[in-house]
């Protein structure tokens, strides 16, 4: 009916076999056959300790039976855990199986999901796997993994969140969409706050305005209040907010949503076209590209993305907030170095009133055309 030859199990698929027992140690013959095809001793012997950790990796095999100076757990384990980074089997399969999850969530309209839940309920059973008929076939595996995870503190249904899009499909207080319960349940007296219960999340969604010139004692006020720095929160509230408990939900709400960005919006994204010299490294053509794009861990960025720092000022001026256009254009010590390139070049005293015309200096300085792209390469290097 569906156009497709019958077949049995066990059967080969992508080159393994699939539909056996594969608690037999024999079902895996097949897949210490392809790791041994490809390692052999003689490319083991020539590689350094950094190409046997690359081929570690990309096999997820051993190289033979040598003395073990390092136990495997502790090469598995992440760099930041003293390790190699390499991974074990078990945590790839673990991810293979989240993906699962996290397509069951977004393909909504896939012919495969539409089986799953006509088979096993709306939600897949993925809730509850009683609810799955089978229970040794590969979908109750998929979604027996939020139990497995549950035993190293991961909360799997917490971690997936709707895909909201622009924001004007999505009920901000009713819907789940940032993971866990509805934000009518996380801050319930915010939700009866709201003169508009049933508003959007493009209506929520705060603005992002970079302070330039605050001192000291406001950024400290700033902090305290509505965190982070620099963003503009759309409330409308039946009532100011009084209580703490009150404010503690607020402050817990803004934390929630601060990092809301919404596609297709034309007025949180601002597209530039990519600055490229070919005459420069590629680290440093990707630095500017990062700089363009406010990307660079400036301390109100990392602010912004949740980082506790002691102070979101410039360390070296201790005048502004450090951002992208402080560092590079108004922090006294920038003011110095582009003094000094105009003077190394010959040319009149450079003003730049921000980010973007500090990059596109190039374009607007008085140079021989010969010479335009060459101080191209002194400015975008200088950033």
């Amino acid at each position: 009916m569906i156009g497709c030859l019958p077949s049995n199990f066990p059967c080969t698929y992508l080159g393994l076999s699939i539909g056996g027992n594969m608690s037999m140690c024999a079902n895996w013959g097949i897949l210490a056959d392809k790791f041994n095809k490809r390692l052999s001793n003689w490319k083991a012997m020539s590689l350094s300790f950094g190409g046997r950790v690359t081929l570690i990796k990309s096999v997820l095999g051993s190289l033979g039976n040598k003395i073990a100076w390092i136990a495997w757990d502790k090469a598995t384990s992440s760099i930041s855990n003293g390790g190699l980074g390499i991974g074990t089997l078990k945590s790839i399969n673990h991810a293979m199986l989240s993906k699962w999850w996290w397509r069951f969530y977004t393909e909504n309209h896939a012919f495969w999901c539409k089986i799953i839940r006509s088979i096993h309920g709306v939600d897949g059973g993925l809730n509850d796997t009683s609810l799955i008929k089978s229970k040794s076939g590969p979908w109750y595996r998929i979604a027996k993994l939020k139990d497995d995870l549950s035993k190293i503190g991961i909360d799997l249904p917490l971690i997936f969140k709707k895909k909201i899009g622009d924001g004007c499909s999505t009920q901000f207080w009713l819907d789940t969409w940032l993971g866990g319960s509805p934000l009518k349940d996380t801050v319930p007296r915010l939700f009866r706050l709201d003169s508009n219960p049933s508003c959007l999340v493009c209506n929520r969604c705060p603005t992002f305005q970079p302070l330039t010139h605050v001192s000291s004692a406001a950024t400290h006020s700033a902090l305290t209040s509505t965190p982070p720095v620099g963003l503009t929160f759309n409330w409308p509230w039946s009532r100011p907010i009084r209580s703490s408990l009150e404010l503690c939900e607020l402050l817990e709400l803004c934390n929630l949503v601060a990092h809301l960005r919404l596609s297709d919006n034309g007025d949180l994204w601002e597209c530039t076209p990519t600055r490229w010299n070919t005459l420069l490294p590629l680290k440093v053509n990707i630095f500017i590209w990062r700089t363009t794009n406010k990307r660079l861990p400036a301390r109100v960025n990392l602010d912004y993305r949740g980082i506790d720092l002691d102070s979101v000022c410039c360390p070296m001026c201790d005048d502004a907030i450090e951002t992208e256009d402080h560092i590079f254009v108004s922090c006294p010590i920038a003011k110095d170095t582009w003094k000094c390139i105009a003077d190394w070049w010959n040319i009149p005293s450079i003003t730049i009133a921000n980010l973007l015309e500090g990059l596109n200096l190039a374009d607007r300085v008085p140079l021989p055309a010969a010479s335009i792209r060459f101080f191209d390469v002194v400015v975008q290097t200088t950033h």
